[in-house]
């Protein structure tokens, strides 16, 4: 990647709308290819367009994120207090707390040692031809990577006991910028967690 093209994805697309609006007046002093400064151009447009879904992506997935939160935070103390009069009712049966799931089971001790979900925290740094990801997970817990792109599948891409991961593939058919989805899942004697939320990726080359 070249030294005067920037880091971060805003000053990246502040850079490419600037090259993309000087361009056509650059290209007509130096007699440039007419065909090809127009193939530039739509290239340019993507490459900014592409930049915006991901960016708006991101903010309605934080949306929606917080939006669950809230709504849980609020909610549940109403949801435990009622089970707990529910509980304390004097016609109240075991067996109904059990239909209700508000009463210990003790069957499934091994599904204990299945680790949640909403246990792991990640952080992902985007930088020129890598992404890194940087994880909070509980102690001897290993994190699944997964990865889709160009609409294919999601797959497997490592498995990793550390807390971070830096994926330095090439993009597929040397796109310039391509859109990666990623998420994850914590594994624990052989026990898989559910699987993440998706995290959307612009991956550039």
């Amino acid at each position: 990647m070249a030294k005067f093209f920037p880091r971060s994805e805003a000053e990246k697309r502040v850079w490419l709308a600037h090259f993309k609006e000087k361009l056509p007046v650059i290209g007509r002093n130096l007699n440039l290819d007419p065909n090809r400064l127009q193939q530039i151009d739509a290239k340019l447009g993507l490459m900014i367009a592409q930049i915006d879904d991901v960016h708006a992506a991101e903010m309605n997935l934080a949306t929606v994120v917080q939006t669950r939160n809230e709504n849980r935070d609020e909610t549940m103390p109403e949801v435990f207090q009622l089970a707990k009069e529910i509980k304390t009712n004097s016609n109240y049966l075991k067996s109904m707390g059990e239909t209700l799931g508000i009463e210990p089971n003790p069957r499934p001790k091994a599904a204990k040692t299945v680790p949640s979900i909403e246990s792991l925290e990640v952080v992902v740094k985007i930088s020129n031809q890598k992404i890194t990801f940087e994880f909070k997970k509980p102690r001897g817990v290993s994190v699944i990577i997964y990865c889709r792109r160009s609409d294919e599948d999601f797959v497997q891409v490592r498995q990793i006991t550390g807390n971070s991961y830096e994926d330095t593939r090439s993009n597929l058919r040397n796109q310039p910028i391509e859109k990666r989805e990623y998420c994850f899942t914590l594994i624990k004697n052989d026990k898989e967690s559910d699987r993440s939320t998706i995290y959307p990726v612009a991956a550039l080359q």
